[in-house]
């Protein structure tokens, strides 16, 4: 008898003792028990998550607000291995780990990481006692990544794939410095737009084109592309992508790497619903568009016929119709732009509407977002974070695009006016007539490089032998510089080439300009017709 009793005694204290543990580890996660590979899923409006396989309650059930997923914060910091912290004063709430430092107050849209600001698409809120944080935020912020299934409603926190060290600089080479007074490197002369007018009548003129490069980008491997055109080519080699390679480029002649030819054919549905063909001799390149994560050149046609105005192909590394619009919608596509985030779903502009647009290859098109501007935007994408970032030049606004389309104005830009701009990782880059500015998504302006303060280099850039030739008289296409009775010449005879000059008062010839990675701006002098580098970054002599 003794025991039996015995047995149920040690039974009882047994059952408690696993209670007691089951209670602790749901109503708190450690930092301490809190693994770094932990899979973690939830579902939204069930206070039931799974760790691992295991099952756990939550203080709160994850909710929806404004279509962002809301985790108690405290229960999520410390999943993920963060030292949580909150402050009651300010309602803010400090989580650290993985290296990273994420900080966050209730009701305010405005967060950082490592003590860079960002904005929140939903900020932090208190629901019945309980403070709630934007789960995605919060987790990429600390090194996860985050799945959402919409027709479950399941979220999945998974680690992110350990990325490879950057190797370290050689210790011969030394980094390289701003200088202080940046060079100007002449890099081709084969380029340049010359206009010619027509005029039918005293009133009536118009401009024709019979030579013009436009529309540059530069590749992860600072080759240079931009689209080439001559009217004296065969009409079927008028358009080409043309190429210069900054480290073994020819400074005699563009590498002409695509033509636009019969590749470009395409068959169409028009708005009958009839089968349409369109011949690469329709098309009127307009702007090429690089990819960088992918390694990728995507290019932007306009069409002069009256059921199709635009088609946009993947040109590298390979050509492929991604979409065309079979209506008459006009487009203004010097001022448009064209993003992918997955490299599937691209996003395109129409700023003559103000739209933008969503479309994977094959398939129809989609309205993302509305663009409200008070003057017809000009827009310059990049991608930071994961998101989509827009400058709108002439409006001088910045706008994150939101996972559901909608714009969101997260800054001014303060500049008096910018008269172009590119951008290159993940800064905007303007010019106006005083020199070249760089700016962050936050809309904070840097001086980047004063006309004023550019020493120039003579003659012709050799890559190979990193030497100038002289533009003197006999040399090969110096009869391509533009004649002057003024031109000015160094004791040698040879040409000495003009200083930059930023004129964007007249809209026919426009200023083109790209970054290149090294930080360095790639201009087309329209002046000079010459293909110019501003060397921004080198060694100090």
């Amino acid at each position: 008898m003794l025991i039996r009793k015995l047995l149920k005694l040690s039974l009882l204290l047994l059952l408690l003792f696993g209670v007691s543990i089951s209670f602790h580890y749901q109503g708190h996660v450690s930092a301490e028990s809190a693994g770094t590979n932990r899979i973690i899923t939830l579902t939204i409006d069930n206070p039931q998550a799974d760790i691992d396989g295991q099952k756990t309650l939550m203080p709160a059930a994850p909710i929806l607000m404004k279509d962002t997923s809301m985790v108690p914060f405290r229960f999520l910091g410390e999943l993920l291995g963060a030292e949580v912290g909150w402050e009651n004063s300010t309602q803010t709430v400090t989580l650290k780990g993985t290296g990273q430092t994420v900080t966050l107050s209730v009701g305010q849209r405005e967060a950082s990481v490592n003590g860079v600001s960002t904005i929140l698409d939903q900020p932090a809120a208190i629901v019945n006692d309980t403070t709630l944080v934007p789960l995605r935020f919060i987790a990429e912020s600390l090194n996860r990544n985050v799945a959402y299934d919409n027709a479950s409603k399941v979220i999945t926190i998974v680690p992110k794939e350990e990325t490879k060290p950057v190797p370290p600089v050689p210790e011969k080479e030394a980094p390289k410095k701003k200088l202080e007074h940046p060079t100007v490197d002449n890099l081709s002369l084969k380029i340049g737009k010359s206009y010619s007018k027509i005029c039918i009548n005293y009133l009536e003129c118009k401009s024709a084109k019979t030579r013009f490069v436009s529309s540059f980008v530069t590749d992860s491997n600072d080759n240079i592309y931009m689209i080439d055109y001559d009217a004296k080519r065969q009409i079927k080699y008028e358009y080409l992508i043309s190429m210069y390679n900054q480290k073994t480029g020819d400074n005699r002649k563009l590498e002409q790497v695509l033509n636009v030819n019969e590749k470009f054919d395409i068959e169409y549905l028009d708005k009958k619903n009839q089968l349409q063909s369109l011949s690469y001799r329709d098309l009127a390149p307009e702007k090429i568009f690089y990819d960088e994560k992918r390694d990728k050149l995507y290019m932007m046609a306009s069409v002069e016929k009256k059921d199709i105005k635009i088609v946009i192909y993947e040109i590298l590394p390979e050509v492929k119709l991604i979409t065309y619009n079979a209506d008459e919608t006009l487009f203004d596509e010097e001022n448009d732009i064209m993003t992918t985030l997955d490299g599937v779903n691209l996003i395109f502009s129409n700023t003559f509407f103000g739209s933008i647009y969503s479309v994977e290859a094959g398939k129809e098109r989609s309205l993302k977002a509305v663009i409200a501007a008070e003057k017809k935007p000009k827009l310059v994408s990049l991608i930071k974070d994961n998101k989509i970032y827009l400058m709108d030049y002439i409006n001088k606004t910045i706008h994150m695009m939101r996972e559901d389309g909608r714009l969101i104005e997260v800054a001014k830009v303060k500049m008096e006016k910018i008269g172009a701009a590119a951008s290159k990782g993940e800064f905007f880059y303007a010019a106006d007539k005083n020199g070249f500015y760089k700016i962050d998504v936050t809309g904070k302006v840097e001086d980047y490089v004063k006309l004023s303060e550019l020493r120039y280099n003579s003659g012709l850039y050799e890559p190979k032998t990193k030497t100038y030739d002289q533009l003197v008289p006999g040399n090969m296409n110096f009869e391509d510089l533009p004649y002057s009775p003024l031109i000015q010449r160094g004791p040698g005879g040879e040409v000495v080439v003009g200083t930059l000059e930023m004129d964007f008062f007249d809209d026919t010839i426009p200023v083109d300009f790209a970054v290149d990675s090294q930080g360095n701006i790639i201009i087309h002098d329209n002046v000079h017709k010459l293909l110019r580098r501003i060397n921004v970054y080198g060694y100090e002599q």
